[in-house]
């Protein structure tokens, strides 16, 4: 029996291996792609977000400088006795006006008494620092002895309340201090603009990680993308506001997008396979079918018996070797003969085609 050759493994599977291999890279840029356009919009995200920070950080500082600026010119006035009462009186109203977060303002000569203020009370209100308490008093005499504002930590009474001390002199000599008190709630809330409110979660906290503003029953705020920033600058060095972005990072229409690129890409996959598969069921279906054909032949060959057909027009279609010796004609030659056949003799070739005739006409 006559094998069919046989192809080399190698000229079998490359031209597959070629179409998994695109497959598979162009599965691998998708994926790539994929992850480099997150990785982008992290590092685009936290750039934006370390500006924004930045940006609320200089506009708090500003503020608080521009607010001590206006503190020391009040304290100069107090020092050089140009100030009235009603003149101080005017003044700090109109600087709590234009910032809502200062809940007082006054001044306090050299043993700690109240002299005047904004606004007027005749029986200090509890939800305001106690001039005699003690966070106040240290911060009170650090800037008599060192003789620049200072800030005090956070002090609580009905909120988080933090003191702005600026010390005036006469010559070299102390004589009292002026003093803002900052309700750090309403700073967080006066100061912070609507789209940092709408990016980010915003806390305050103290030196002892305790939550101080929106709400000091708030849990802190945790994860790895926290960002802290120092709150008010170098002067308020115990306050630190932090950050965490709202939205979570993902494009749903890129997710998307890559999810159905990457299910198309493995069907194709899963086809390719199927496909290949049925090519190879066919192709030993005919190597079978070719071996049965050959087998076919070597056994007709292999006969003495002559055998020819034809067809319905009476066209012989197949003769084995036998007949093709038998009548000395070749195969070639008698395949597609018609009668009157070339093999008969002259005299009976007339009968045989009208028995041809009659046989096929039923």
């Amino acid at each position: 029996m006559k094998k069919w050759p046989i192809l080399s493994s190698w000229q079998r599977n490359w031209p597959w291996a070629l179409a998994y291999l695109a497959i598979a890279s162009l599965l691998t840029a998708v994926l790539v792609y994929a992850w480099q356009d997150y990785r982008n919009e992290l590092f685009a995200r936290e750039a934006t977000m370390a500006q924004d920070l930045l940006w609320q950080e200089q506009e708090i500082r500003g503020r608080l400088q521009s607010n001590q600026n206006i503190l020391e010119n009040l304290a100069y006035g107090l020092a050089s006795d140009s100030m009235q009462q009603l003149d101080f009186q005017r003044r700090a109203e109109a600087l709590m006006k234009s910032n809502p977060e200062i809940v007082n303002i006054e001044w306090v000569n050299a043993k700690g008494q109240r002299g005047d203020g904004f606004p007027n009370f005749e029986r200090r209100p509890e939800s305001l620092v106690a001039l005699d308490d003690s966070l106040l008093t240290e911060v009170i005499d650090g800037a008599a002895t060192l003789g620049y504002p200072m800030v005090s930590n956070v002090i609580w009474r009905n909120s988080p309340q933090m003191v702005h001390v600026v010390p005036f002199f006469h010559q070299t000599e102390y004589q009292g201090a002026v003093l803002a008190v900052y309700d750090l709630s309403i700073l967080l809330l006066q100061r912070v603009p609507w789209w940092m409110v709408q990016r980010y979660q915003l806390q305050l906290i103290d030196s002892n990680n305790q939550v101080i503003a929106p709400n000091r029953y708030h849990s802190r705020l945790t994860g790895k993308d926290i960002r802290e920033v120092p709150f008010g600058g170098a002067s308020q060095q115990s306050l630190r506001l932090l950050a965490k972005s709202i939205d979570p990072i993902t494009k749903q229409s890129n997710f998307w997008l890559i999810g159905l690129i990457t299910a198309l890409l493995l069907l194709l996959l899963w086809s390719l396979k199927m496909l290949r598969l049925r090519m190879r069921e066919r192709q030993y279906a005919e190597y079978a079918l070719r071996d049965e054909i050959l087998f076919r032949s070597a056994m007709e060959n292999s006969l003495v018996t002559g055998l020819r057909a034809m067809d319905t027009d009476g066209k012989l279609s197949y003769v084995n070797r036998a007949f093709a010796n038998m009548v000395g004609w070749s195969e070639a030659e008698l395949i597609g003969a018609k009668p009157p056949m070339v093999f008969l003799a002259a005299r009976v070739s007339g009968c045989v085609c009208q028995c041809l005739s009659s046989h096929f006409a039923g």
